[in-house]
This record gives structure tokens, C-alpha cells and sequence, in this order.
């Protein structure tokens, strides 16, 4: 989770699913029940039906169920906030006990980049790219390993908002070599 604060500033990926535990602890009961009456409701969900089932029989007792709900015509606005283009922290360093030192390079690229390529098609260009270059059948990667200056090597390319990012990650005692391996 620090990775993805060190990256966004106002984003709501930087933060932790479920909140912080001084968030967590100022919900209220009226705030679950908004929730739960804003988002649970028949126009926000889907229902699938298999089995050895009557159709009509089915389609009926749905109808009947769903006139349980209210209608809930409220228009929910999804806002997203203004992402600069700089990351949060450009370096992070944590303390933790592990065994490994576990390294998290990322490159935050803004999306209008790829204006031309949907989100799959940047999703599997760049992560073929990454496995052409990073990934367990590659010379570098398996160079690593055999010298063991590595026990893991692994790298991802996601897209958020407007932004694309591109990670690679490995678990090293030799970390500022392999950085500068990698950087190369």
C-alpha cells in the first residue's frame, strides 16, 4: 500500500481499501445504511439463475422480489480528482522484517500517451514488452537468478484514471546492483 501512496497524491488508489483505522473508527450506522440503500439496490447489480429451473416460474418470483426495493434514481457522480503528473515520493524507504529486501520500481506515465490504443491494447502491449524484457523466460532474468542476485523478479503495467503505471519489483540482498541492472 505505501507503494501506491509514494505514487498518487490525491488519487483515491493511494489509500488503503478499507481506510485508515481513524477513518474506520468515524463511520457511523447512518453512514453504512446510506451506503447500503445508495448501492445495493436492483439497478446496481446483476443476477445470474442456473439449475434445472422453469423459466417463467424464475422470471416471475423476480419480478415479484425486485418489487421489494425502491427505486433508487439518484445519480451517483464519480468524481476524480486532479492527479499531478509528478510522483508523491520519488523514493521510499521502509523498514520491515523480512528476509529479502523486496525493491518496487514504478513509472507513472499520464494515459493521453496511448490516446490512440485502448486500455487492453496498452495492458497487453506494455506487459508483453515487460515479459520480453523482465519476465522468467528472459536472459536478464534468468542472468539474475543464476548469479543469485535475485529470488524473485516480477513486473505488471496497470492503468488508473489517467494515469498508466508500469512496475517492476524484485527481492534482492544485492538491491543496489540489481537497481542499477534494471535502471540500465
Amino acid at each position: 500500500f505505501g507503494f501506491f501512496n509514494s505514487l498518487f497524491k490525491n488519487s483515491k488508489y493511494r489509500n488503503l481499501v478499507t481506510g485508515n483505522q481513524k477513518e474506520i473508527k468515524s463511520i457511523s450506522l447512518k453512514d453504512i445504511k446510506d451506503v447500503y440503500k445508495t448501492f445495493y439496490c436492483p439497478n446496481n447489480m446483476f443476477l445470474t439463475v442456473t439449475g434445472n429451473i422453469n423459466p417463467y416460474e424464475t422470471f416471475a418470483w423476480i419480478e415479484d422480489t425486485q418489487k421489494q426495493f425502491k427505486s433508487n434514481n439518484n445519480r451517483i457522480e464519480k468524481i476524480i480528482p486532479k492527479e499531478p503528473y509528478k510522483v508523491n515520493e520519488e523514493k521510499v524507504i521502509k523498514e520491515a522484517n523480512i528476509k529479502t529486501p523486496n525493491v518496487k520500481i514504478a513509472l507513472k506515465i499520464p494515459r493521453k500517451i496511448f490516446k490512440d490504443y485502448s486500455d487492453l491494447e496498452i495492458r497487453v502491449y506494455l506487459n508483453l514488452l515487460l515479459d520480453m524484457n523482465f519476465g522468467i523466460t528472459n536472459s536478464f532474468n534468468e542472468e539474475l537468478m543464476k548469479n543469485k542476485l535475485i529470488t524473485d523478479l516480477g513486473c505488471s503495467s496497470n492503468i488508473y484514471d489517467d494515469y498508466v503505471i508500469i512496475s517492476i519489483s524484485f527481492d534482492s540482498n544485492y538491491y543496489e546492483q540489481v537497481l542499477n541492472m534494471v535502471n540500465d
